[in-house]
């Protein structure tokens, strides 16, 4: 198991406790959580389902060579700006700090610099064309493009077979990353939703800013909004002052949490919610909050589009960023549409889009419709959850409990 290092958000390791590539297995079910859940909830063919969830969490994951890669990649980089002078750092955000990197996800970097006292300090594209021969002339990044014209410019580079975006002075990601990342260290089954939720709206096509969908971003906080206010989980509400972008997790938001739903039924609920519970166009998505709110309220008197009857998401420090704003109408259209159709999915005993566990299942159930234990990845805990099915036709998970932890 690997350490978490001394650096901002443990940055490019997984979890403590975690081994890269491989995710906890599904837990099991007593008959006294069953009895105990608040709604129970049955679905046909849950083993199934839920090992399909686990392997489809599995083959996600990012292995220890892609951590390896990313590090280098910084270390590289940080060399490159030494040569720019004092006072330059190269400090990572995005999912490969805040603990919800799947396989394949890209690295995102800000280029900081504090100059020199009675130096005057550039701008973000002075920054970029300064950076960019550097870059060019180095045998292991490639430039793939220089986006000169945008708000935030960037330089878009390949280092081996990384994707890698950097910026300048850009300094808002970092505070995001920070929260998220504590809301990560939260536990499994938070990075476990958030990363289901982003398989899923890759497979559905319901994500991509620059093809006028929600970006990764939005659909996290959407995830962490849904675990804050169902009645059956509520995640607790970190506060937003504690988080600088500086340093780790700040000491005040390492709190315990405890949810003990499998994840069929959390990823279930989450669909439910999204389809029948949240007042689209109305409800505001705020983990700032952590409560359910209208956009009429004066908690969101600065933010934009808020009288619109849209999908509102609230970036929780630039409070007037409505992150529907790249959200094409006809897209949210078709976002609602598939949320509903994988919520019918979970009835029907179906893994949602993005989720199935990549073809692995052809031909491997067993006489009674459940997936032999040599092809799952749960052992014992697959074992626990097929006895509880098969006495109560179905499972469930319940239970929460929060407190102050070190």
């Amino acid at each position: 198991m690997l350490a978490p290092p001394a650096e901002p958000f443990g940055w490019m390791l997984p979890h403590s406790g975690v081994d890269p590539g491989r995710y906890p297995t599904p837990p099991s079910v007593s008959q006294d959580e069953l009895s105990a859940m608040q709604v129970p909830i049955v679905f046909p063919r849950a083993i199934e389902t839920e090992q399909r969830l686990s392997i489809s969490l599995n083959a996600a994951a990012m292995s220890k060579e892609e951590f390896k890669v990313a590090r280098a990649c910084k270390d590289e980089l940080e060399a490159l700006l030494a040569k720019l002078g004092p006072g330059w750092r190269a400090r990572p955000f995005g999912s490969l700090c805040n603990g919800f990197a799947i396989h394949g996800s890209d690295l995102d970097v800000s280029c900081t610099h504090d100059p020199p006292e009675g130096e005057p300090a550039s701008t973000s594209l002075e920054e970029l064309e300064r950076l960019l021969p550097l870059v060019q002339s180095h045998q292991h990044f490639k430039v793939v493009d220089a986006i000169r014209a945008a708000m935030v410019p960037i330089l878009k580079v390949r280092y081996h077979d990384l994707e890698v975006d950097i910026s300048f002075n850009n300094m808002s990601p970092l505070v995001n990353t920070q929260l998220l990342r504590a809301y990560s260290e939260l536990g499994g089954p938070v990075r476990d939703l958030v990363v289901m939720v982003k398989l899923w709206a890759k497979a559905a096509g319901v994500s991509g800013a620059a093809n006028g969908h929600l970006s990764a971003y939005s659909l996290t906080l959407m995830a962490l909004y849904f675990l804050q206010v169902d009645p059956s989980t509520r995640m607790p509400c970190l506060p937003t002052s504690l988080f600088t972008g500086e340093g780790g997790v700040p000491k005040e938001a390492k709190i315990t949490w405890n949810c003990t739903f499998v994840r069929t039924e959390l990823l279930y609920r989450f669909f439910r919610f999204f389809s029948s519970d949240f007042r689209w166009g109305a409800e505001v998505v705020s983990i700032r909050l952590g409560r359910r709110a209208l956009s009429t309220e004066t908690d969101f008197e600065e933010l934009k589009g808020r009288h619109e009857q849209r999908l509102h998401i609230e970036d929780p420090f630039l409070l007037s960023r409505n992150l529907h704003c790249v959200l094409r109408l006809e897209n949210e259209y078709t976002l609602w549409d598939e949320i509903v159709e994988a919520e019918q999915a979970l009835q029907r005993g179906e893994a949602p889009k993005g989720l199935t566990g990549n073809g692995k299942f052809a031909g491997k159930l067993d006489d009674a419709g459940y997936m032999p234990a040599a092809y799952a990845p749960g052992g014992a805990g697959v074992a626990q959850l097929r006895k509880t099915a098969m006495v109560a036709g179905g499972f469930g998970g319940g239970g929460r409990g929060v407190g102050v932890g070190g």
